[in-house]
């Protein structure tokens, strides 16, 4: 972050980039990153992918990982990209999760590939073994942070305890 920041200030003269080139020039700034910043705090028209949006893509159009970059440029709506690939950021995180998947609250069930195809009851593979066990004492939360215009939005979700 810091030589980020000496960049920022050389080389920007102080004013954070805006536009993805100049992102990725920063270090520690890979391709989502840049992009994440681009949709989220400038509202660029850009496509977003994490793994939550590979996995949705992936299940709803029946397509590879390497495909998903590309057809969320496809379907990125002009002029409403944040809430778009933040949508789908959420909807692989609480919906379709990587082993247990919700597809019966899901909203795209009825044009799902995934869902349609009957693959919702096969097991899950893990790619890699777990790490470690979280203890049932542990609560997660997930919180959300806006600041615009000088007002600062913070939102918690409900504790969902039985979903972890």
């Amino acid at each position: 972050m810091q030589k980020a920041a000496k960049m920022i200030a050389t080389e920007f003269g102080g004013i954070f980039p805006v536009n993805i080139q100049d992102l990725e020039k920063l270090p520690g700034v890979g391709k989502y990153t840049a992009r994440a910043i681009a949709s989220f705090a400038y509202y660029q028209d850009v496509p977003v992918k994490d793994t939550n949006v590979s996995r949705v893509l992936q299940r709803f159009f029946d397509i590879q990982d390497m495909d998903v970059w590309g057809k969320m440029s496809e379907i990125v709506p002009k002029g409403e990209s944040s809430n778009f690939n933040q949508g789908v950021m959420e909807l692989g995180a609480l919906v379709c999760s990587a082993f247990s998947p919700k597809c019966g609250e899901c909203v795209l069930r009825k044009s799902c590939h995934f869902y349609q195809s009957g693959k919702v009851n096969l097991p899950m593979l893990r790619e890699r073994k777990v790490r470690y066990k979280i203890s049932p004492d542990v609560v997660r939360v997930a919180a959300g942070l806006v600041y615009r215009d000088g007002k600062i939005l913070v939102m918690k979700e409900k504790n969902r305890l039985n979903d972890y």
